[in-house]
């Protein structure tokens, strides 16, 4: 090569590079931006809330809150080993305020890939009043200011637009492992960019996060191969045989596909080896448990169809539709169909592990998809249409289209300073905060197991908990246990005194409880051996006397 040759070749690998990481710093600053704000406009609950004290135990057990190694839920199997191990690091070396940042940081993907999906099909990225129009109207639909105004207005639930079936979603209030699958909208991004090995990471990432989303990810990329497959096919020259056209069309195919399944391989095996049955009968009494009372409302379609379910269905549907002669057709139908027929066989099989694999959750990314989708569809569609009429007035939408952003972002800081601010006065946090100060080692809390007011104990307190209702494990002998002590908790909290007393003694016998915690609007406790170490209004806490 000659030295001019080589010259041009390096000033050329230069700009090249130059080009890249201005996109790259491009990408990852929008990235930033719309965390910010969409974050802002969505809003966080406080931590610890809802399922977050379910996901975060394993996590915060080893990374030393409090005395959480010593409960006996933080040691069982778990289930998110990665998200546990996350949960560990950053509670132990950073900071849990983090927990907030990693959301909004997860609600940024969302909102990225929601814009990319939508640029790629309608080309929002060629104006950006048409750009900043369509994020606006996302906004607003995800915004709490659009839910309560609408709920106000209509009577209607707007998350029915953003959330799946069965009351799965993406993104919640909390931060949690299933947060993830914003992860399977950045995938399809990927897809329809052609960039198909990250789409196949991406995949992979949100399966690594939440197993639940294996099956999400198998149809994905069943729908990317065979898309692919079929492009490939069109692109082979003519006068091969049919024989050597399909095998070249299926070679960049079924390498993908061996690369999906080395890379989801460690997760299916860990599920396989940590949460396998140690029997069929006891798997089975286990799962029915899980499904039919823990968590009916995702569970069963006999409890969760409804007309809001109906009307969601309907949603995906038309999402589909408005995408049919595009390349995200496919990778919405297959997974659409992959679902329906889960759903289909699990009715009438009434197959419990079937259940618990809930097949409709492919609707936890088709759904937000959809919604989008049918937004993005008419806002271009109007763009394409009037563009003499809008291109006078780009800087009176741009304007509106920013100062609704900033309203958005605004409304959704002040209600979330006024959600924590009442969070912080909830009468329970009384109690929690004395044994979150007294608590000592080899203390274990009674506590009452369905009151929800107590769903935080133990991420609160620092303290172990005997056990409660709506954490639970997924071993099918642990599942037991956490169900047997479930019914000796409640019997102790609804049985007369005296069959009450006797119950706190096999507890105590058994177990190892040292402290009960009692609601006082509901029942006082009078038992021998217990010595009262607090009292308010509304709780009161007993100490066990050892002989």
């Amino acid at each position: 090569m000659s030295g001019s040759s080589y010259k041009n070749l390096m000033i050329r690998a230069s700009t090249f590079k130059s080009i890249f990481n201005k996109g790259l710093a491009l990408s990852l600053a929008k990235w930033l931006l719309l965390s910010l704000v969409f974050s802002l406009a969505y809003t966080q609950s406080h931590l610890y809330n809802d399922n977050q004290n379910t996901k975060f135990l394993h996590g915060l057990a080893m990374g030393g809150m409090g005395l959480l190694k010593q409960d006996w839920l933080a040691n069982t199997a778990d289930p998110l080993p990665v998200f546990s191990l996350m949960v560990s690091f950053t509670y132990a070396f950073l900071s849990e305020r983090l927990f907030y940042v990693y959301f909004a940081l997860l609600m940024g993907v969302y909102a990225y890939s929601m814009l990319g999906i939508a640029s790629a099909l309608y080309g929002m990225e060629r104006s950006l009043a048409n750009y900043l129009a369509y994020f606006a109207v996302i906004l607003a639909v995800h915004s709490i200011w659009g839910e309560i105004l609408v709920r106000k207005t209509l009577g209607f639930d707007l998350s029915l637009l953003n959330f799946g079936l069965a009351g799965q979603y993406l993104l919640g209030l909390d931060f949690q492992n299933s947060s993830f699958g914003v992860f399977l909208l950045l995938s399809i991004h990927a897809f329809l960019q052609r960039k198909y090995v990250w789409a196949i990471l991406w995949l992979t990432l949100a399966s690594i996060f939440h197993s639940a989303y294996l099956f999400s990810a198998g149809l994905l990329t069943a729908a990317y191969l065979g898309s692919l497959f079929f492009e490939n096919l069109k692109k082979q020259a003519g006068g091969m045989t049919p024989i050597r056209r399909m095998g070249g069309a299926a070679k960049q195919p079924f390498l993908l596909g061996l690369l999906a399944l080395a890379l989801v391989a460690p997760v299916v095996l860990y599920n396989q080896v940590v949460t396998s049955s140690t029997s069929p009968g006891l798997s089975e009494q286990a799962l029915s448990i899980l499904v039919n009372q823990r968590i009916p409302h995702h569970t069963l379609p006999r409890v969760w169809m409804d007309s809001g379910a109906y009307i969601q269905i309907a949603i995906m549907i038309a999402g589909m539709l408005v995408v049919s002669k595009t390349r995200l057709f496919p990778a919405m139908l297959v997974p659409f169909l992959g679902g329906a027929a889960g759903m289909l066989v699990q009715i009438i099989t009434g197959s419990n592990s079937l259940a618990l694999l809930g097949p409709w959750r492919v609707s936890v990314f088709l759904l937000p998809l959809s919604t989008c989708l049918l937004i993005a569809w008419p806002v271009a569609k109007f763009f394409d249409r009037f563009q003499q009429q809008v291109g006078r007035l780009l800087p009176v939408i741009i304007v509106l289209s920013l100062a609704a952003v900033v309203f958005l972002a605004r409304y959704g800081y002040e209600i979330q300073r006024g959600r924590f601010a009442r969070y912080e006065k909830q009468a329970v946090h009384a109690v929690m905060n004395f044994v979150k100060q007294t608590k000592a080692p080899e203390q274990v809390y009674l506590i009452p197991p369905r009151d929800n007011q107590f769903d935080e104990f133990r991420t609160y307190t620092g303290a172990p908990a005997f056990i409660n209702w709506k954490s639970h494990p997924y071993r099918d002998f642990e599942v037991m246990e956490w169900y047997q002590r479930n019914l000796l908790a409640k019997d102790f909290y609804n049985l007369e005194p005296t069959a009450a007393c006797q119950t706190l003694q096999k507890i105590v016998g058994e177990y190892g409880v040292t402290h009960v915690v009692v609601d006082l609007e509901k029942r006082d406790i009078a038992c021998a051996g217990l010595q009262e170490t607090y009292r308010d209004q509304r709780y009161a806490v007993y100490a066990l006397q050892r002989p």
